[in-house]
Parts: C-alpha cells; sequence; structure tokens
C-alpha cells in the first residue's frame, strides 16, 4: 500500500483517472482532464446468487506485493464503477490503497504519469506502465458493472471474470511482475498478484477456473508480436535531421 501516493486527498486507487472505457482501442487516455464525479463499490456475490457465500469464497486473503504494494483481505468480489453503482467499470491503480462509497475522482490525462515515483515499479517505467495499462484495456472488459450479475448466469459470471482477469493484469503491471515485453516476473520472496485467488477460509475462489480462461487469453493476446513492438517502437531512439528524438 502506498500511504500518500502524489499527496492526492483522497487517494482514489481507481483507474479512471487514466482509464475508462473511452481508453479502449487506444495506447493513451482519450477524455478531457478535470472533469469531476464520484466513484462506487460493487460487490459480489449479490443476495440472489444461487451460490452466495460470505464466508471468503469470493474474496481473497491479504497479501504482501512488490515494490511495497499489497492487497487487503476482503470477502468479496469487488468492483469500482464511476457516477451510478450500475455505471462504467474503473480498475484500481494502487493496491491497497482504501476507497469508499462516494469518493470524489477528478479525471486526468496521461501526464498523470510523469512524475510517477520510479520505486514504485522498479521493473518498468511509467511510460511502459502507461502503454500497457492502455493495452490490457483495449482487450479487457470496459464496460457497465450490472447487479444483475449471478454465477448461474453464464453471461453475468463470465463478465465478472473477465473484470477480475482484467484488474489482475492490471496490477502486476503496476506492482512490477510485468516486464517491457510483457513476460511475467518472478516477485521472489512477494506475494504474486494471482494469490488474490488462492485459499481464504478454506475455500477456493468461486471464480478461479473462469476468471484463469480470461486472463490467459487476455494475457496470450498482450504477449504476441504485435504488443511487443508496439512498446519496442515507443521506446524506440529516432534520428530527425541529426537530432535523436524519443518517441
Amino acid at each position: 500500500m502506498k500511504t500518500n501516493i502524489f499527496k492526492r486527498c483522497t487517494s482514489l486507487v481507481l483507474a479512471l483517472i487514466i482509464s475508462i472505457s473511452s481508453f479502449a482501442g487506444l495506447a493513451t487516455t482519450a477524455f478531457a482532464a478535470g472533469v469531476k464525479g464520484k466513484s462506487y463499490m460493487v460487490s459480489f456475490p449479490r443476495e440472489n446468487d444461487a451460490k452466495v457465500d460470505y464466508s471468503g469464497s469470493w474474496g481473497h486473503k491479504a497479501q504482501n506485493l512488490m515494490n511495497g504494494w499489497s492487497l487487503h483481505e476482503s470477502r468479496y468480489t469487488t468492483f469500482f464503477t464511476m457516477d451510478d453503482y450500475g455505471g462504467k467499470i474503473c480498475y484500481c491503480i494502487e493496491p491497497g490503497t482504501p476507497a469508499a462509497n462516494g469518493n470524489e475522482f477528478t479525471q486526468k490525462d496521461e501526464s498523470f504519469w510523469d512524475n510517477y515515483p520510479s520505486q514504485y515499479n522498479k521493473t518498468i517505467d511509467a511510460d511502459i506502465i502507461k502503454l500497457m495499462v492502455g493495452r490490457i484495456l483495449q482487450y479487457g472488459f470496459t464496460g457497465d458493472v450490472e447487479l444483475t450479475w449471478v454465477s448461474q448466469n453464464p453471461d453475468g459470471a463470465k463478465k465478472i471474470a473477465q473484470a477480475a482477469a482484467t484488474q489482475a493484469l492490471i496490477w502486476e503491471t503496476i506492482v512490477g511482475e510485468r516486464d517491457e515485453n510483457f513476460n511475467h516476473v518472478d516477485p521472489g520472496s512477494k506475494a504474486p498478484v494471482l494469490s488474490m485467488f488462492e485459499k481464504i477460509i478454506l475455500c477456493v475462489h468461486l471464480f478461479f477456473p473462469i476468471t484463469m480462461i480470461s486472463y490467459q487469453a487476455f494475457r496470450n493476446i498482450l504477449n504476441c508480436r504485435a504488443f511487443v513492438n508496439a512498446v519496442q517502437v515507443r521506446r524506440k531512439k529516432l534520428n530527425l535531421n541529426g537530432t535523436a528524438r524519443s518517441i
């Protein structure tokens, strides 16, 4: 957990400061900075779910991640939305930093990453983090969160799993578990992000199998040469009229 990241007044943990669904298809942000709104938390299972269980099978245990990041224990699968409980999904980019219903956020453009402290990710720099998060959202789930999602409905179960997989890949990128070619980095003595799907109170995360299918599908897309080439092009130095320029 980063307790004072950029000294923001709300320490809002949502990727809506860099990435909402309008971000999809782009490698950089695509909305105006300065727009304010509120975030909401939506937890699953819903009370009408056939597999409703509040003992922990829908949540994850506390873990210490790479580079000082962490996960707090949760008994639920929780997503963040914009402006309404049934609004556009937002993704956490500060794992372990607390947030609450009704937190005000201010949308920011890609300049958010300009002063990103290097100690928060010792694997890749902020430019690559920005590019990777954008590409994850190009292929991951970026739709509305629906209060009607239940495990007995195949479409609802699939969307919960896709959203969880998207969040896992974003966290892997943020904490340093992905290198600039999107290969996985061993976290060493720290817990891997996927530990969020490990056992909690003798239960295995309910959506582990279907979430892993989504996770692996998204990961395979992001590992393809087109993505690697995009990163390499981003970092490449071009010589224009005898002057080196970065793109």
